[in-house]
């Protein structure tokens, strides 16, 4: 049967971004497969996926064939904007005060419709409050799976950080829980979430942005977007903006 657990990390999918004439990542995030009116859609941020001359790809945890990693390239991404194109930049604090304040201000998210029946490993790994157990990812339904954020339940969101290149093929990183996470207040396109710790290294938060935040039931309550250091604050997209931005997506698609 699957716990809370399984749901935050088997919904969490690590997104590798490559430029045209490398092998290697120049950006790291995560995302989900999220369906919605019998559809399938990958979400994440803007942040980053938002290069030019790149492709976003994600990594199915297959055995190498002919020595490379087995990927999908998922295609065009559709990015949604309120008036400006500035670049998010989870380092930049300015640009964090931009996005909650400014309704002129990019919207930090990115989509793009996907084959439904994409089929992503998930190997064993050892948490520290839990096993995952060797299986496959799931997306998150959002006709039945959405929660509304409040004071009295307990959050969580999961990724990979600290990524170190090894060598022309592999990279390192590390798996991160951030977990008894609670919900703070709501602004503009965003809910704040508090971690336990205060955030003293963005490092350690890079890589998850995108990643699904979950309640403690196991609902999906928006998209890690942004830290603030120096803080406990973490900033998601809402679940509501979300739908919002899939509900044109498809509607565009009718249309066209």
């Amino acid at each position: 049967m699957e716990t809370v657990l399984d749901t935050i990390v088997l919904s969490s999918i690590p997104l590798h971004i490559i430029g045209k004439d490398s092998p290697l990542p120049i950006s790291f995030g995560t995302g989900c497969i999220v369906k919605y009116s019998d559809r399938y859609f990958l979400i994440t941020v803007a942040h980053v996926t938002d290069f030019e001359n790149t492709s976003t790809l994600i990594y199915l945890n297959r055995p190498p064939e002919n020595g490379n990693s087995v990927m999908y390239n998922v295609g065009g991404l559709t990015y949604y904007h309120v008036g400006t194109t500035d670049q998010f930049d989870i380092e930049d604090e300015n640009i964090v005060d931009s996005i909650i304040n400014d309704e002129n201000s990019r919207i930090d998210f990115a989509c793009c419709e996907i084959n439904g029946e994409l089929t992503i490993n998930q190997p064993e790994i050892e948490l520290e409050i839990g096993k995952i157990k060797k299986g496959l990812k799931c997306y998150v339904d959002l006709d039945t799976q959405i929660g509304v954020p409040n004071n009295e339940l307990f959050y969580a969101f999961f990724g990979s950080i600290k990524q170190k290149k090894l060598n022309e093929t592999r990279i390192e990183s590390t798996l991160t829980l951030k977990y008894d996470i609670k919900f703070h207040r709501s602004e503009s396109n965003y809910n704040v979430f508090l971690v336990k710790d205060i955030i003293k290294d963005s490092d350690d938060y890079r890589g998850c942005s995108g990643s699904p935040i979950f309640d403690e039931n196991g609902k999906f309550v928006g998209l890690a977007t942004a830290v603030r250091e120096n803080t406990k604050m973490v900033y998601a997209l809402k679940t509501e903006d979300i739908l919002g931005f899939l509900n044109y997506f498809i509607g565009t698609q009718e249309n066209n």
